[in-house]
C-alpha cells in the first residue's frame, strides 16, 4: 500500500516511527527471571548441573516470589496497561509463567487483544548477542519472532537486548530480520543532536534507537523517590536536555526489590498521574519530529 502524505513527509527520519503500531512509550519495563534449574538426562541417568530455583522447605523458589511480589501487581493494578508504560517480557520468563501461572498470561493475551499495546520483543534467550556469528543471531532473532508470534499474536517492532548489548553487526541483524527499533540506553549513541530517538545506519537500512536516560531510570531502583520530586527532577532534565527523556527500569524493582508495602506502586500509579494529568505548563512532551542521525558506540 502506498502511504499517503503526511504532515511530516519532509521532517527527517520520521517514516521510522511510522512503522510502528503505538509510539514509545516514556517508561519501559524490562521483566527477566533466567533459567534457575538445569537438568540432564544421559545414559539413562538424570544429573542436576545447576538448582539456583531457591526452592526450600519454606519456601516455594525465586520465581514465585518475584511473580506474586512483581509481575501479578503489574498486571492487576493496570500498570503494565498503561498507555504510558511499554513492557517486555522474556521468552524463557514468559515460558515459565504460562505453565505456572497461565491465567496472567492469558490476561495478557486478553488486553492486547482489546486494545492495549503488545509488548517490546526480546530475543527469546538472554544471550549477548555481540558474542554471536551473524548467522547464530539470525538464528536465535528467528526463534524469537515465532514464539512472540505464537504468543501474541503479532509480530514484534522493537526489542530490548539481553543487558542492552549492542554492536553494528547486532543492529544490521535486527534490521535485517525486520525490527524497526531498538531499545538503547544514551551512552550507547552518539549524535550532534539530543533526542530520545535516533535513526542509526545499518548494513540493512535504517533502525530506530529509543533511547532511555541513566540518572533518572537510576534514581527510581536506589532512590525510592517521592513521585512528586521524582517528576519534577524529569521536568528539570527535560528543560536542560531541550526533550523529554524516556526511562528504562527492570519490572521486578517495583515489588519485588522497592517492596509494596515501601510505596513502590503508590509511586507508580502517581507518577503515571503526573504524566497524564499535568497541565500543560507542567507536562512532559515526548514528541520528536526530528529525529537525527546518530551512530553506535560498539560493544556498548
Amino acid at each position: 500500500m502506498i502511504r499517503r502524505k503526511t504532515e511530516f513527509d519532509d521532517i527527517s527520519n520520521h517514516e521510522l516511527l511510522e512503522k510502528l503500531s503505538h509510539d514509545p512509550a516514556p517508561i519501559n519495563l524490562h521483566l527477566y527471571q533466567p533459567p534457575r534449574l538445569l537438568n540432564v538426562f544421559f545414559a539413562g541417568r538424570e544429573s542436576t548441573l545447576f538448582d539456583i530455583t531457591g526452592i526450600t522447605g519454606k519456601s516455594d523458589g525465586f520465581n514465585h516470589r518475584i511473580t506474586r511480589e512483581s509481575y501479578l501487581p503489574l498486571l492487576n493494578k493496570q500498570i503494565l496497561t498503561n498507555e504510558n508504560i511499554s513492557w517486555n517480557l522474556y521468552g524463557v520468563t514468559a515460558d515459565w509463567l504460562e505453565i505456572h501461572y497461565p491465567q496472567f498470561i492469558d490476561d495478557l493475551r486478553y488486553r492486547i487483544d482489546a486494545g492495549a499495546k503488545p509488548p517490546v520483543g526480546d530475543t527469546y534467550l538472554h544471550v549477548i548477542l555481540p558474542f554471536l556469528s551473524r548467522e547464530h543471531q539470525d538464528m536465535l532473532l528467528n526463534i524469537s519472532k515465532q514464539v512472540y508470534r505464537q504468543r501474541w499474536g503479532v509480530d514484534p517492532e522493537t526489542v530490548w537486548l539481553p543487558e542492552s548489548a549492542a554492536d553494528s553487526n547486532t543492529l544490521s541483524s535486527l534490521a535485517k530480520n525486520n525490527f524497526a527499533g531498538v531499545h538503547l540506553r544514551e551512552y550507547q549513541v552518539q549524535s550532534t543532536s539530543g533526542s530520545n530517538l535516533f535513526a542509526i545506519d545499518t548494513r540493512y537500512g535504517k533502525i530506530l534507537a529509543i533511547t532511555s536516560h541513566n540518572y533518572l531510570s537510576g534514581k527510581i531502583g536506589f532512590d525510592k523517590p517521592w513521585s512528586d520530586s521524582f517528576y519534577e527532577d524529569w521536568r528539570r532534565q527535560s528543560e536542560l536536555l531541550g526533550y523529554a527523556p524516556r526511562i528504562s527500569i527492570d519490572g521486578e524493582t517495583l515489588g519485588h526489590w522497592w517492596k509494596e508495602g515501601d510505596g513502590s506502586f503508590e509511586f507508580t500509579k502517581y507518577l503515571l498521574r503526573h504524566l497524564d494529568s499535568s497541565q500543560d505548563e507542567h507536562k512532559l512532551d515526548f514528541t520528536i519530529k526530528n529525529i537525527p542521525k546518530a551512530r553506535l558506540v560498539e560493544n556498548t
